[in-house]
């Protein structure tokens, strides 16, 4: 039995060994000469709490809740998921005012697991963090297959510290072209005080596909920081997140933007829409290939390459493609002539759209 540090609330195997962060909960630590002040996860009345816990195909696992009113009861699953090998248990937990506990869960194979307490709570200023990854596999030990999102709430703040981009500049022979430039909303997230374990599922969460705080998506390119508050053992975490929406672009001087057609005199943009089987594209002379873009449309087991004669792959080897995937190329530089790029599409059912973005390399 494995519950993933992507869960939304802290679980620790009680395995019997000395104690150590791993195998103990917030409230049971003990420092010589340091207070230790208790904490429950906060959450607001109607949100839905997702555990997930990972066994093997032959185990038994029960989710117990053990309430402040000194109640238990036995926490349904709400959906099981068998892969080779091992077994996905989804819990669903819907919370009311008033709601206190804590989780055990036990196996007739593994030693037990508990988690932190919960408590219900006014929303007050509280910050809601929700995250989650777009890869339909394990990440963390935790499966996304059917769309799962974790929640937390934390005491935070969320402040405007400026704004960050990025400016690319052609430069053609001493002649300097803007071809495109972003600008995001750079914040910095400031917490009060709170557990050593919360700063970690904060930076867990932050290192997920995708990080939202109050229902607006943020990239964190670095990790944050804890720092110890006090003689406690509590800390403040401090980490940079970037608004990823972006709040303005700048791409239609130079048409660098390769889903479009555009061609001028600085772009060739080479497009095949609903792409299958073999086809071509003609890289004009004193042009090179600056990036490659697969859009995914339909079928099974989908690949794509590019060569300079048929059925090589000179250009690109050959990648699968399941989604949508920028390349970025390195080595194509320009030519004296026109030259026939040969592109191949396989798979079953193989439909992609395909877009080369093609820059001047000669005046």
């Amino acid at each position: 039995m494995i519950i993933s540090l992507a869960n939304s609330i802290r679980f620790v195997v009680n395995n019997g060994l000395d104690p150590s962060f791993n195998n103990t909960l917030y409230n049971d630590e003990d420092f010589v000469n340091m207070r230790t002040r208790n904490y429950c996860q906060k959450y607001i009345n109607g949100n839905t709490l997702l555990v997930q816990i990972k066994g093997t195909l032959t185990e038994t696992i029960v989710l117990t809740r053990y309430n402040n009113n000194n109640t238990t009861s036995v926490v349904s699953v709400t959906n099981t998921y068998s892969y080779t090998g091992f077994k996905i248990y989804n819990y669903e937990i819907t919370l009311s005012t008033g709601d206190h506990f804590y989780l055990a869960a036990t196996s007739d194979e593994e030693d037990s697991w508990t988690s932190e307490p919960v408590i219900v709570v006014d929303r007050e200023k509280l910050l809601k963090i929700q995250w989650y990854s777009n890869d339909p596999g394990l990440v963390f030990e935790f499966d996304y297959t059917n769309d799962e999102v974790n929640l937390m709430y934390i005491e935070a703040n969320l402040v405007a510290i400026g704004h960050g981009g990025e400016s690319t500049v052609y430069d053609n022979q001493n002649e300097k072209t803007k071809i495109k430039e972003s600008i995001f909303r750079n914040f910095e997230l400031q917490t009060d005080e709170i557990p050593r374990y919360l700063a970690e599922k904060l930076i867990v969460a932050m290192s997920s596909d995708v990080f939202v705080i109050n229902d607006v998506q943020y990239t964190a390119e670095e990790k944050g920081e804890s720092e110890p508050f006090g003689n406690a053992n509590v800390v403040t975490f401090k980490a940079n997140v970037t608004e990823s929406p972006v709040l303005g672009l700048d791409t239609d001087d130079l048409g660098f933007d390769c889903d479009s057609g555009t061609t001028n005199d600085m772009i060739d943009n080479l497009v095949e829409l609903l792409a299958t089987g073999q086809f071509t594209l003609t890289l004009k002379a004193g042009y090179f290939i600056n990036f490659v873009k697969l859009v995914y449309q339909d079928g099974t087991s989908v690949l794509f390459k590019a060569g300079w004669t048929v059925g090589n792959e000179e250009i690109i080897r050959s990648i699968g493609v399941t989604d949508t995937n920028d390349i970025n190329i390195n080595d194509s530089g320009h030519v004296a002539t026109d030259r026939t790029i040969y592109c191949e599409v396989s798979g079953s059912n193989q439909i992609i759209d395909v877009y080369f973005n093609t820059i001047k390399h000669t005046q």
